[in-house]
């Protein structure tokens, strides 16, 4: 079947107002069917407020010939509102349905307020948990990010490659993005005498970085400085003996001490 270019040009126009028909026609349904409902729950509200006005001033014993007035009037307005956004005109109305469920709701207030109470229980309590639990994420979070031991990494060398870890590859290690420092460690094995008590340890010899990057706090004293070179404390047995009387003092619980004779250090 052959097409001429006019019959070829209005089919094609006709494809694409049935794909525009298409797409936008259900997205307008929706909006619009959003909209109306959105507006309709918004006047629903509203009926709660002059109802309200209306039984205080039953209360303030207000004459019923002017409560009755204000009530037809204010009915008549609502069911005005209501009943104008009926679609189906052959369905029950709108307001009809407002008004069987608030009689509905008042003759059995016992199972109205069971119903109401359970809702607002159980929202109150999923609300609760979801608070409690983004909460402590968050809190977590913070803390966790605040621990300089998380941003570090240490770097070994594996026994088959035996590469030093000189000055060299710490520039190589420092030009990797993302990497802020590297400080270099030393680790080698010592001894404790305490009390008549010995343990083995690992003594570990840093840089002034290392420890202004870690979560290290001092109970007493202060952080070397990495500029003074041949700056030590040093002890003879005496001051040490002083020293420790003063670790066994209840001020000073935690001073460990070890005496020993120490020479100076030669400059060279």
């Amino acid at each position: 079947m052959a097409y001429t270019k006019e019959s070829y040009k209005k089919r094609k126009k006709l494809k694409e107002v049935l794909r525009h028909l298409f797409i936008i026609g259900p997205i307008y349904e929706f909006l619009r069917m959003f909209f109306s409902s959105l507006l309709f729950f918004f006047i629903l509200n509203f009926y709660f407020i002059p109802e309200m006005f209306l039984s205080l001033q039953k209360k303030l014993r207000v004459p019923n010939k002017l409560i009755k007035m204000q009530e037809h009037s204010y009915l008549k307005t609502c069911r005005r509102i209501v009943n104008s956004f009926n679609t189906n005109s052959g369905s029950i109305s709108r307001w009809q349905l407002i008004h069987f469920a608030f009689k509905n709701m008042g003759s059995k207030k016992t199972r109205t307020l069971v119903t109401v109470g359970g809702m607002a229980i159980g929202i109150g309590a999923t609300v609760l948990l979801l608070s409690l639990g983004y909460g402590v994420e968050e809190l977590v979070k913070s803390r966790v990010a605040s621990l300089n031991e998380v941003k570090q990494a240490n770097v070994f060398t594996a026994d088959q490659i035996q590469k030093p870890l000189d000055d060299t590859a710490i520039k190589t290690l420092s030009s990797i993005d993302q990497v802020e420092l590297v400080v270099p460690l030393v680790s080698v094995v010592g001894r404790v005498d305490y009390q008549g008590s010995a343990v083995d340890v690992v003594v570990y010899a840093s840089p002034e970085d290392y420890l202004k990057n870690s979560d290290i706090t001092l109970s007493y004293g202060s952080f070397y400085k990495s500029d003074d070179s041949w700056k030590a404390v040093y002890t003879n047995p005496d001051i040490a003996n002083f020293l420790k009387k003063e670790a066994n003092s209840k001020e000073n619980k935690s001073i460990l001490i070890q005496s020993g004779e120490v020479q100076n250090p030669k400059e060279g």
